[in-house]
Protein backbone atom coordinates (compact mmCIF):
# COMPACT_ATOMS: atom_id res chain seq x y z
CA UNK A 1 0.00 0.00 0.00
CA UNK A 2 2.78 2.39 0.99
CA UNK A 3 5.07 2.04 -2.06
CA UNK A 4 1.53 2.60 -4.32
CA UNK A 5 0.25 5.61 -2.52
CA UNK A 6 4.17 6.81 -2.61
CA UNK A 7 3.97 5.93 -6.46
CA UNK A 8 0.78 7.73 -6.95
CA UNK A 9 2.20 11.44 -5.25
CA UNK A 10 5.14 10.62 -7.03
CA UNK A 11 3.01 11.03 -10.30
CA UNK A 12 0.49 13.65 -9.02
CA UNK A 13 4.00 15.80 -7.82
CA UNK A 14 5.47 15.47 -11.45
CA UNK A 15 2.07 16.53 -13.07
CA UNK A 16 1.85 19.45 -10.51
CA UNK A 17 5.49 20.43 -11.06
CA UNK A 18 5.55 20.61 -14.33
CA UNK A 19 1.63 22.62 -14.72
CA UNK A 20 3.60 24.90 -12.56
CA UNK A 21 6.51 25.45 -15.31
CA UNK A 22 9.33 24.16 -12.83
CA UNK A 23 11.99 22.29 -13.97
CA UNK A 24 12.98 19.52 -11.29
CA UNK A 25 15.34 16.89 -10.39
CA UNK A 26 14.26 13.37 -8.35
CA UNK A 27 16.52 11.27 -6.59
CA UNK A 28 15.24 7.80 -7.25
CA UNK A 29 17.00 6.38 -4.46
CA UNK A 30 16.22 8.92 -1.61
CA UNK A 31 13.02 9.62 -2.97
CA UNK A 32 13.14 13.30 -3.42
CA UNK A 33 12.29 15.92 -5.86
CA UNK A 34 14.43 19.01 -5.85
CA UNK A 35 13.73 22.23 -8.00
CA UNK A 36 16.36 24.56 -8.08
CA UNK A 37 14.84 28.31 -8.19
CA UNK A 38 16.25 31.93 -8.66
CA UNK A 39 15.62 34.13 -5.60
CA UNK A 40 17.13 37.98 -5.48
CA UNK A 41 19.96 36.41 -7.98
CA UNK A 42 20.49 33.44 -5.90
CA UNK A 43 19.85 29.73 -6.91
CA UNK A 44 18.25 28.30 -4.40
CA UNK A 45 16.64 24.48 -3.68
CA UNK A 46 13.60 23.42 -2.72
CA UNK A 47 13.12 19.70 -1.44
CA UNK A 48 9.90 18.09 -1.78
CA UNK A 49 9.76 14.74 -0.19
CA UNK A 50 6.72 12.80 -0.20
CA UNK A 51 6.03 10.67 2.97
CA UNK A 52 3.18 8.64 4.00
CA UNK A 53 0.80 10.82 5.75
CA UNK A 54 2.67 14.15 5.11
CA UNK A 55 4.42 16.30 1.76
CA UNK A 56 6.96 17.84 3.31
CA UNK A 57 8.40 21.14 1.27
CA UNK A 58 11.43 22.97 2.51
CA UNK A 59 14.49 24.72 1.34
CA UNK A 60 17.95 24.94 3.12
CA UNK A 61 19.35 28.34 4.57
CA UNK A 62 22.18 28.28 6.39
CA UNK A 63 23.86 25.47 8.64
CA UNK A 64 23.92 26.48 12.24
CA UNK A 65 27.98 25.51 12.11
CA UNK A 66 28.83 28.10 9.24
CA UNK A 67 27.27 30.84 11.00
CA UNK A 68 29.86 33.24 11.61
CA UNK A 69 30.91 33.75 15.23
CA UNK A 70 29.81 37.27 15.23
CA UNK A 71 26.01 36.24 14.60
CA UNK A 72 24.00 36.35 17.78
CA UNK A 73 22.23 33.01 17.25
CA UNK A 74 19.56 33.64 20.23
CA UNK A 75 18.63 37.05 18.29
CA UNK A 76 18.67 35.07 14.73
CA UNK A 77 16.76 32.56 16.47
CA UNK A 78 14.13 34.90 18.32
CA UNK A 79 13.87 36.80 15.11
CA UNK A 80 13.31 33.83 12.87
CA UNK A 81 10.37 32.34 15.87
CA UNK A 82 8.87 35.97 15.66
CA UNK A 83 8.65 35.68 11.98
CA UNK A 84 7.15 32.42 11.71
CA UNK A 85 4.24 33.21 13.99
CA UNK A 86 3.68 37.09 12.52
CA UNK A 87 3.88 36.08 8.76
CA UNK A 88 1.28 33.67 7.17
CA UNK A 89 2.12 30.14 5.69
CA UNK A 90 5.65 30.80 6.06
CA UNK A 91 7.33 28.49 8.56
CA UNK A 92 11.17 28.51 9.76
CA UNK A 93 12.46 25.57 11.87
CA UNK A 94 15.57 23.61 12.32
CA UNK A 95 16.91 20.31 11.24
CA UNK A 96 18.62 17.33 13.23
CA UNK A 97 21.61 17.84 11.05
CA UNK A 98 21.31 21.93 11.96
CA UNK A 99 20.30 23.46 9.40
CA UNK A 100 18.20 26.34 8.99
CA UNK A 101 14.92 25.47 6.86
CA UNK A 102 11.64 27.32 5.07
CA UNK A 103 9.35 24.41 5.54
CA UNK A 104 5.63 23.47 4.51
CA UNK A 105 3.61 20.92 4.58
CA UNK A 106 0.53 19.22 2.93
CA UNK A 107 -0.99 16.15 4.51
CA UNK A 108 -1.58 12.95 1.11
CA UNK A 109 -4.93 13.21 2.18
CA UNK A 110 -5.26 16.31 1.32
CA UNK A 111 -2.74 16.74 -1.79
CA UNK A 112 -4.62 18.77 -4.41
CA UNK A 113 -3.06 21.23 -6.76
CA UNK A 114 -4.17 24.79 -5.37
CA UNK A 115 -3.15 23.67 -1.97
CA UNK A 116 0.78 22.05 -3.22
CA UNK A 117 0.78 25.23 -4.96
CA UNK A 118 0.47 27.63 -2.04
CA UNK A 119 2.48 25.39 0.27
CA UNK A 120 5.58 25.72 -2.46
CA UNK A 121 5.18 29.60 -2.78
CA UNK A 122 5.06 30.02 0.77
CA UNK A 123 8.43 28.27 1.09
CA UNK A 124 9.57 30.10 -2.09
CA UNK A 125 8.01 33.62 -0.16
CA UNK A 126 10.25 32.35 2.97
CA UNK A 127 13.34 32.53 1.41
CA UNK A 128 13.19 35.55 -0.53
CA UNK A 129 11.95 37.55 2.98
CA UNK A 130 14.94 35.38 4.64
CA UNK A 131 17.30 37.02 1.70
CA UNK A 132 15.48 40.46 1.70
CA UNK A 133 14.40 40.86 6.17
CA UNK A 134 16.54 38.78 7.80
CA UNK A 135 20.27 37.86 6.35
CA UNK A 136 20.40 41.83 5.69
CA UNK A 137 20.59 41.87 9.65
CA UNK A 138 22.90 39.44 10.21
CA UNK A 139 26.55 38.30 8.14
CA UNK A 140 24.46 35.43 6.61
CA UNK A 141 25.74 33.78 3.72
CA UNK A 142 23.00 31.81 2.51
CA UNK A 143 23.75 27.36 1.66
CA UNK A 144 21.67 25.85 -0.89
CA UNK A 145 21.30 22.21 -1.20
CA UNK A 146 18.98 19.24 -1.26
CA UNK A 147 17.34 18.09 2.06
CA UNK A 148 17.17 14.74 3.27
CA UNK A 149 15.32 14.95 6.62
Amino acid sequence: MVNMLKGNIKNKLENFLKKMNLKYFYDEDKGVFAVPFEIRGERVMISIIPGEKWIYVGSAIVNVKNLPPEVDREKLFALLLRETLYIPEVTYGLTDQGDIVVHAETATKAFEYKNFEIEFFSVVYGVQHFLENIATKFPIKTESKVLYI
